[in-house]
């Protein structure tokens, strides 16, 4: 892979793009609610590194605790049992590992996705 070529890495691309498109859903009067994505993820490569950040900072590795503050918070407000809720670090991880495995046609044990800072995670192999 040549430096910094974001093209050749479609499915990657294509993940990340899906993750920061607007979302919708609709209300019991039949109107809809639109929002834009949580996230704006961009990304820098290199031969043996892929560096991704969230551009507006929301995913960060802060992200499941502040889900479960807000899940928590909400369940006491409103009496219900709490649940904790899934990972949405492991989810987005998940993903993107899956797009750079079938990108550069590598296993999956062989590509490790850690933090590098608080905002910034890598993609190794």
């Amino acid at each position: 892979m040549k430096k910094n070529n974001k093209k050749e890495l479609k499915n990657l691309k294509k993940v990340l793009s899906e993750l920061n498109k607007p979302y919708s859903f609709s209300l019991e009067d039949g109107s809809v609610e639109q929002y834009d994505s949580l996230y704006k993820f961009d990304y820098h490569c290199n031969n043996k590194h892929i560096k991704i950040w969230d551009t507006k900072e929301y995913f960060n590795i802060n992200t499941d605790e502040e889900n479960m503050a807000i899940t928590y918070e909400a369940c006491m407000e409103f009496g219900v049992q709490y649940t904790r809720p899934d990972s949405e670090i492991d989810r987005v991880f998940n993903l993107i590992k899956k797009a750079v495995q079938e990108d550069l046609e590598l296993y999956l044990e062989n590509i490790v996705v850690e933090w590098i800072d608080g905002l910034y995670f890598g993609i190794y192999w």
